[in-house]
């Protein structure tokens, strides 16, 4: 008599067992439906996290009516995760969404403009190749798939700054050799990417509202440094500059300057001076 109970319970167990091999099977090609198995690299990366994960940064791909694509690459990892393997999110821009940009102040040296604001922006401001970070008020660990409405968008500052060596002058056109700048990608919590610099030379418009400045120093050092004004024509050829626009500098070779800070020794001491390549990317060592 108790045979037959014996069958039936192999009979239970060995159905339940053929269903969760299935359902693993299934779930490991993702062919269950997002709402068994959400298709989240994120989720399934950070179960053991305790924190939950309540923004994503990468760089826009595609760029639809109410909405975003966007990726970070497998060659950038999001700093808060420690994620690296290249992920996906499709954003949603509602009413309630705020973009915002911050924008780095220029020094001045006669001029004094109001802080730099944070400059609020709308979807048409954003352009495919942006870089930015987007939070959510859901943790993305739990979300049943790769699309969540942002609740605020913070934009990769514009990289307004550039220093090189000064190679030639043209009218009103300066011909500067610089590298080219890297944006500060720790501002939205991302590795930067990993492309090469490059020396290139830039062809900079100088206006006439541009500022040519500088701090005179004494050789009494209680006495305080003195500003003065300079033109173009005061600028001799190898003179190491600073250059700082309204525009991202990292997305043109040509541009106007608003600002440029001359190093008048630099010329002098050019073979006892560090690279201009070290000189750029130790951030110390901008006048500012």
């Amino acid at each position: 008599m108790k045979k037959p109970k014996l069958l039936t319970g192999l009979s239970f167990f060995s159905i339940a067992l053929f269903f969760t091999i299935v359902g693993f099977l299934l779930a490991k090609k993702n062919l269950l439906p997002d709402k068994f198995f959400p298709n989240n690299n994120i989720y399934k990366n950070n179960l053991n996290l305790t924190s939950p994960i309540y923004s994503f940064s990468g760089k826009i791909t595609k760029i639809e009516k109410n909405s975003i694509l966007v990726t970070r690459e497998s060659s950038q990892i999001d700093r808060p995760t420690n994620v690296s393997n290249s992920i996906t999110f499709k954003i949603l821009i509602t009413p309630n969404t705020k973009i915002y940009r911050y924008e780095k102040p220029i020094p001045y040296i006669f001029i004094s403009p109001s802080p730099a604001p944070e400059i609020t922006l709308t979807i048409d401001d954003l352009e495919v190749g942006d870089y930015l970070k987007a939070d959510s008020e859901d943790d993305l660990r739990t979300l049943p798939n790769n699309q969540f409405e942002a609740s605020r968008i913070n934009l990769l500052p514009k990289v307004n700054y550039i220093k090189g060596e000064l190679v030639q002058k043209e009218g009103t056109t300066l011909f500067v050799k610089a590298f080219t700048p890297k944006p500060d990608y720790r501002v939205i919590n991302l590795e930067a990417p990993t492309t090469s610099r490059k020396e290139v030379t830039y062809a900079v418009d100088i206006g006439p509202d541009t500022e040519i400045s500088s701090f005179i120093y004494n050789s009494d050092p209680n006495q305080p440094p003195q500003a003065k004004k300079y033109t173009i024509d005061d600028l001799p050829i190898n003179t190491i500059i600073t250059l700082f626009s309204n525009v991202d500098i990292s997305k043109t070779q040509k541009f106007t300057a608003v600002l440029i800070l001359p190093d008048f020794n630099s010329a002098s001491r050019k073979k006892n001076s560090p690279s201009l390549e070290e000189t750029v990317s130790n951030p110390t060592t901008i006048p500012f």
